[in-house]
């Protein structure tokens, strides 16, 4: 009984130690915070226009960025948003959003991913008084420039829900 309790343990340790990865060599991520970005962006569609600024930081990202900057941060900004309807302005247009996101970006040479989730503090035209609203969201840059090109975005907030196709400038 003694010789397979030993057998069982010797046979366990060895797979362990044969299979075993360093998990500095098999994780990709690594804490490393750092400044991201700052952009302004424009966009329209039918009936709905957004002017913003946002700045990005990243806590995590990717070791090997030969093929795609990933990285996990945070957003912080403010957007305007004027929406309307055939009959002219929605009541409370132009709505004004501060915002603080969690963030997840993938980036390439030519377009970059960010996919956004946090609270939105929300002032209507007109008011002083601002309400928190959860947002989520994303934004898809299609880059001419490291530093400019076109934009399509959108985001779900109670009462400024937008998506739009514009341009956006930005400093990495």
């Amino acid at each position: 009984m003694k010789r397979l309790i030993f057998a069982v343990l010797m046979i366990s340790v060895f797979t362990n130690i044969s299979f075993a990865q360093n998990k500095a060599d098999s994780s990709d991520f690594e804490f490393n915070p750092q400044f991201r970005s700052v952009q302004a962006d424009a966009s329209t569609i039918v009936f709905i226009t957004k002017i913003g600024g946002e700045i990005d930081f990243d806590l995590f990202s990717n070791r090997n960025k030969d093929k795609a900057w990933q990285s996990l941060g945070f957003r912080f900004g403010a957007d305007r948003i004027w929406k309307g309807t055939p009959g002219g302005p929605e009541h409370g247009s132009p709505f004004t959003n501060i915002n603080g996101f969690a963030r997840l970006s993938i980036e390439e040479k030519i377009i970059r991913l960010d996919i956004f989730a946090g609270t939105a503090l929300q002032f209507e035209s007109g008011s002083s008084a601002g309400k928190i609203y959860l947002k989520a969201g994303g934004d898809l840059k299609f880059k001419l420039t490291p530093n400019l090109g076109f934009i399509i975005n959108g985001a779900l907030c109670t009462k400024s829900t937008y998506i739009g196709v514009g341009v956006y400038l930005s400093y990495q």
